[in-house]
């Protein structure tokens, strides 16, 4: 006879468990599959330094001890000045702890370094925005796996994107498009929550992430289109018509939650907003002729 009764809240039925994944346990399987992740990922992080080889990682490490100068605005808005802030605070640790240690007597010390041999620097963005960042991707598309189908899909999803050879390349890098990576992962896993709940605390957590998944890298923000099927699915769950999907009061909240991070990780997009709209049409407009098409003639042959 088979035993009925409510499912788990937040974790896969007994049925959808895996007998083998049972005598393991799946923690323990996650655990091997983020040590694997994380080993490919630090696994010669130090590519090519001191020299460059991604054109992108110059501009995050230059504006981010560019900010130690005392001016926050970032004067570029081509990228978004979020990973900029965030490897500032580290390069801030960073000197904080050599200063203690006799190692940089003053910022004149610690500056003259980094013109002398960036490598530590680029090594601390890799490790945060590649690796650890990375390595948090492989949890999360566990969580998700979890949450919306089995352990044994949990597993398989986090096995495939550990060892994804296009997220271990990208992981070695002080970038955007890992924490761009990180940050959907954790949205769609708050999507998740939202569309089993519903609850205020839902959409003010997708809101939040949305809104530092856009402070990121700026198409983030079609995040928010999943979220408008996943909240009119929850309105229509709740027995209530279509039409009452703009007049609840959670889109709204989750909407001025999503602006809220996204101002207080890219705050001088408002503050100085005509230098950021110039960047921005510039960016837009050098992606915009590119189209599709390329990546297929170009991208994909390469």
């Amino acid at each position: 006879m088979t035993e009925t009764g409510p499912s788990r809240p937040d974790g896969p039925t007994r049925s959808s468990r895996h007998p083998r994944l049972e005598q393991v346990g799946p923690r323990a399987i996650l655990m091997v599959i983020l040590l694997l992740g994380f080993a490919l990922r630090v696994w010669g992080i130090g590519f090519g330094l001191p020299h460059l080889y991604h054109a992108d990682e110059p501009a995050v490490v230059n504006h981010a001890l560019a900010h130690g100068m005392g001016d926050l605005n970032p004067h570029y808005f081509k990228l978004p000045p979020l990973l900029h802030y965030v490897l500032f605070l580290l390069y801030a640790v960073y000197f904080a702890l050599g200063r203690a240690l006799g190692h940089f007597p003053d910022a004149d010390a610690f500056a003259a370094l980094f013109f002398r041999d960036p490598t530590s620097f680029y090594l601390i963005g890799r490790l945060f925005a590649g690796a650890f960042l990375g390595t948090l991707s492989i949890y999360l598309a566990w969580r998700l796996g979890r949450k919306l189908y089995s352990d044994r899909a949990a597993v398989g999803g986090a096995l495939f994107l550990a060892v994804s050879f296009l997220h271990v390349r990208d992981s070695h890098f002080a970038v955007y498009d890992i924490p761009l990576t990180a940050g959907l992962l954790a949205c769609f896993l708050a999507l998740a929550g939202l569309l089993k709940r519903g609850s205020h605390r839902d959409y003010v957590v997708f809101g939040l992430l949305a809104g530092i998944t856009t402070a990121a890298k700026y198409n983030g923000a079609l995040v928010l289109l999943p979220f408008f099927l996943a909240h009119g699915l929850r309105v229509r769950k709740e027995g209530r018509p279509w039409t009452a999907c703009a007049a609840d009061g959670k889109l709204l909240l989750a909407l001025f939650a999503a602006g809220a991070a996204y101002f207080a990780g890219n705050p001088f997009s408002f503050l100085a907003f005509r230098e950021f709209w110039q960047d921005f049409s510039i960016q837009a407009g050098a992606e915009a002729h590119v189209g599709f098409w390329h990546h297929l003639v170009y991208s994909l042959r390469e």
